[in-house]
């Protein structure tokens, strides 16, 4: 999970569909400003243009028409995690909040070549951190989740391989011992395509970050690049 900067005002739709008694909280609008705050990626897996979409309550709503229509309340989420979360997680880390400092709080790791699942470690003991560990290990690693939960987690997982070694490929060009030599568009080629895997709207930052953070050598030469 990475911090997600959400934009207000709130969709015009919203306040209008919460006086109707069968009101929608998904309009067009709604989708449309979610989608851009959100990068098109799954605030809890971060995926990338996931094939089912789900317009998210961080907090059950419980039937609750404030909670429900509450734009603050609405996120973007695939269908795999948000069948995960449910109702079962309810005091968990709002990454649309900058002074939760989600990026601090949570390390998540994987090996595209040993691991066969992803490693996260709660970086402090507050409930809401420990909660929020407890939901990603079950979404990626299908950890007290069904078998069908278990193969969607291991699909997310063979994304973030795929996407671990295009990161690598870039890496590794920016460190290559003849990188200053090269060409100037060259260069700025690679330089943008690192600040693009490193940004907000990439599939899986927190883990690229992370491998960044957990390498001395990488940190040197590559912490530059984290926003």
């Amino acid at each position: 999970m990475v911090y997600f900067d959400k934009s207000w005002p709130a969709p015009v739709s919203l306040s209008t569909e919460s006086q109707k008694s069968s009101g929608k909280y998904n309009k067009e609008d709604v989708l449309t400003q979610l989608k851009q705050d959100f990068y098109n990626k799954c605030y809890l897996c971060e995926c990338k243009a996931p094939n089912v979409i789900n317009v998210e309550h961080f907090r059950p709503h419980m039937g609750n028409t404030s909670m429900k229509f509450d734009w603050g309340n609405l996120f973007w989420s695939c269908g795999h995690c948000n069948n995960v979360k449910l109702n079962k997680y309810t005091n968990i880390i709002d990454c649309t909040s900058v002074v939760e400092g989600i990026d601090q709080r949570i390390k998540i790791n994987m090996d595209p070549i040993y691991g066969a699942e992803v490693e996260i470690e709660n970086l402090d003991n507050n409930p809401s951190t420990i909660e929020t560990t407890e939901l990603l290990k079950a979404i990626y690693n299908g950890t007290g989740s069904t078998t069908l939960k278990r193969l969607e987690g291991a699909n997310i997982k063979k994304d973030i391989v795929d996407e671990l070694f295009k990161f690598y490929g870039i890496v590794n060009q920016y460190l290559d011992e003849d990188f200053e030599g090269k060409e100037s568009h060259y260069k700025q080629l690679i330089v943008q395509e690192l600040r693009t895997h490193l940004s907000n709207s990439s599939p899986f930052t927190a883990i690229k970050r992370w491998k960044i953070r957990t390498n001395e050598y990488y940190n040197s030469k590559l912490e530059q690049f984290i926003n």
